[in-house]
């Protein structure tokens, strides 16, 4: 893949723990975060909801020539995604509340790590953490085209 990825989505990827066993990027839109995720060899499995949307990031995959490594599959939030499937879920590039309204699907799901980046409201971020009993392990903030964006890692809750 010679795509260079934005400084918000190379933020996510140096937050992807070096022992991820099965990455979720859910809303993958291009999918060049699940591209180089794939590349530095982790298991990727990348969602979109919309028929548009997810023809797109097939198409893309296929270009890059990783859709041998890449799981693509239609379905909203973390639909797509089987119980204890993955481990670590990417849900970034949304609002605040679709971001949080999504991962608040991970415990039900057995997902026991999230990263986080919202376009807007990110002041969320931290309270809905705090108020689940959930653990900010590692954060990064970068500037992409003159706006500040945050990433979280969160380890959820066990028995959440």
């Amino acid at each position: 893949m010679s795509r260079r990825l934005p400084p918000r989505l190379e933020a996510l990827l140096r937050l992807v723990p070096a022992d991820a066993n099965g990455v979720a990027d859910v809303g993958a839109g291009h999918g060049a975060l699940s591209a180089a995720q794939a590349q530095r060899g982790w298991r990727v499995i990348a969602t979109e909801a919309r028929p548009g949307p997810f023809d797109e990031l097939r198409r893309n995959l296929a270009r890059w020539n990783v859709s041998t490594l890449v799981d693509a599959r239609q379905g909203s939030g973390l639909e797509p995604i089987a119980a204890g499937e993955v481990d670590t879920a990417i849900v970034a590039g949304m609002g605040g509340h679709t971001v949080l309204g999504i991962a608040d699907g991970a415990a039900g799901r057995g997902i026991p790590r999230l990263l986080l980046q919202c376009m807007q409201r990110d002041e969320l971020v931290a309270p809905w953490i705090a108020a689940r009993g959930f653990a900010a392990v590692d954060r990064a903030e970068v500037t992409d085209r003159g706006r500040q964006y945050a990433a979280w890692l969160v380890r959820v809750a066990p028995g959440e």
